[in-house]
């Protein structure tokens, strides 16, 4: 788990502490703490893979829009964050190339 990884769910966790008292998670002890894992959570904004990250008592990995990844900035957050860019327009073989290695690899993929 890199710095910005780590960085950015504590940074969450302690946000989410301060103005959103009311989130819970429920279930986090029926995730495996280790070996492979496809975590396939509802997606209605682009905050909802922090939250999936924040809640899981596990490090992950993430498929991401490629336009996400258009300016530098945000192409380096979003690579140190562990998420890789998707090609949504088209079949994108990198990207299910990356989420095999990421799963043989034993870690979990969202």
């Amino acid at each position: 788990m890199g710095v910005v990884y780590s960085g950015s769910i504590g940074l969450e966790k302690l946000l989410l502490r301060a103005f959103a008292e009311d989130w819970t998670v429920t279930g986090k002890e029926n995730v495996p703490k280790e070996g492979r894992l496809i975590v396939v959570p509802n997606h209605v904004s682009n905050a909802d893979p922090s939250m999936v990250a924040t809640a899981l008592p596990r490090s992950i990995k993430f498929l991401a829009k490629d336009s996400l990844f258009r300016h530098p900035i945000s192409r380096w957050f979003f690579n140190s964050y562990g998420a890789y860019p998707v090609k949504r327009a088209s079949i994108d073989v990198g990207a299910y190339r990356w989420a095999r290695k990421i799963l043989a690899a034993e870690q979990a993929l969202v």
